[in-house]
């Protein structure tokens, strides 16, 4: 669909300061590694673009996280896209039900995560560091319980596995 790569390459455009050629490459690299396997990568793209940038995310970071959730047997990219809004909603809203999860993690991980609060951090680092410490806890059954409260109930669905799989790294994916 013409619009849908459209918007989504005006997206990556203005949101990720990025040329139209690198917008395309993406696209066909991202096509090429099998990110476009539930027919709809134009479209997440194009919505979720915005966002990614705001948490501190390049495109191609951006485009990483996609292609590892494909590879890690993500249902769809909703899924993908989905458990990055609901973590950037929760990092940032004051909750008590954040603060409690957040203090159940490490004093350096609570540290990122104020000093997101202040102004000083970006969601990605947040999440590179809550992932990380769940990924590394022995007990994941309350790994799981923390992530949940962290990335709301698409984490469940996801799984942990995929959700470190997808966040575990920064490795971003290189065009070409």
């Amino acid at each position: 669909d013409i619009s849908e790569v459209t918007r989504g390459a005006n997206n990556l455009m203005t949101h990720f300061g990025v040329s139209s050629s690198t917008a395309m490459d993406l696209f066909a690299t991202g096509a090429q590694r099998g990110i476009n396997f539930s027919q709809e990568m134009f479209d997440n793209v194009a919505e979720y673009a915005p966002l990614f940038a705001e948490m501190g995310y390049s495109a191609e970071e951006y485009f990483g996280i996609m292609e590892r959730g494909a590879k890690a047997g993500v249902y769809n990219l909703d899924y993908v896209n989905d458990v990055m809004k609901e973590f950037q909603i929760r990092t940032k809203d004051g909750s008590k039900a954040t603060s409690e999860a957040m203090g159940m993690l490490s004093k350096d991980a609570q540290n990122v995560w104020k000093e997101f609060l202040k102004g000083n951090g970006t969601v990605s680092d947040v999440a590179a560091k809550v992932v990380g410490e769940l990924q590394g806890m022995d007990d994941q059954v309350l790994a799981s319980q923390i992530g949940v409260s962290l990335f709301g109930t698409k984490f469940e669905d996801l799984e942990a596995d995929a959700v470190y799989a997808m966040l575990g790294t920064t490795e971003a994916m290189q065009n070409g």
